[in-house]
């Protein structure tokens, strides 16, 4: 499962649930850059989320073509390998992401209605661990997104349709030639997919 905060019982007040929740964030993003995540600071964010929103407009959203949308719900019915299925699809994603992209290329990473990061697919440390990555890859009720500055793939998870769509014809090619075990079923419409508006999380 990917990693989850939870608020200790013994912590009554809202400024004291808010303090832990800030330090054990801020532990976690000091862990997660050890391994290669980066954390956009709150100007790229902003400029990242104006550029999405040109590009994919809210109101008819749709990743561009050519992309394929994988049903991936047999993962959530799939209690005693559900980690096994999810690391696997981490290490195939990060080894399309590697394959498609440069040595010194970061992709931005973007989870909807939480904090955004980038990362070097070559110099990302993981096995696939769902605690090691900052977004996950599996839809866990958050839309997220993978894109590379140029936006010419991409890897988008819909939790509202238990699936994700890759775009690009050569990260498509990559995830044929090596499918995560979870896409066992291929789709091909992807035009009720539409990022849900992004709101301000809190403890």
């Amino acid at each position: 499962m990917p990693w989850q905060y939870q608020t200790p019982p013994d912590l009554t007040t809202a400024d004291e649930r808010f303090a832990h929740f800030r330090s054990i964030m801020d532990r976690r993003a000091a862990d997660l850059q050890q391994v290669g995540w980066r954390q956009l600071s709150p100007v790229e964010d902003a400029q990242l989320e104006a550029k999405l929103r040109i590009r994919y407009p809210l109101d008819n959203s749709q990743p561009p073509e050519p992309h394929a949308t994988w049903d991936i719900s047999v993962i959530y019915a799939s209690e005693s390998n559900y980690t096994e299925l999810e690391t696997d699809l981490n290490l195939r994603m990060l080894e399309a992401l590697r394959e498609c992209t440069e040595p010194t290329e970061e992709i931005y990473a973007i989870d909807w209605q939480h904090d955004w990061y980038s990362f070097n697919p070559h110099n990302l440390r993981s096995d696939g661990a769902p605690y090691e990555w900052a977004v996950p890859i599996l839809p866990d009720g958050d839309f997220y997104l993978f894109i590379p500055n140029d936006h010419r793939f991409g890897v988008y998870g819909f939790p509202q349709t238990n699936s994700i769509v890759i775009c690009g014809h050569e990260f498509l090619a990559a995830i044929d030639s090596n499918p995560p075990k979870v896409f066992s079923r291929r789709l091909t419409d992807c035009r009720s997919h539409v990022p849900p508006k992004r709101t301000i999380t809190k403890p």
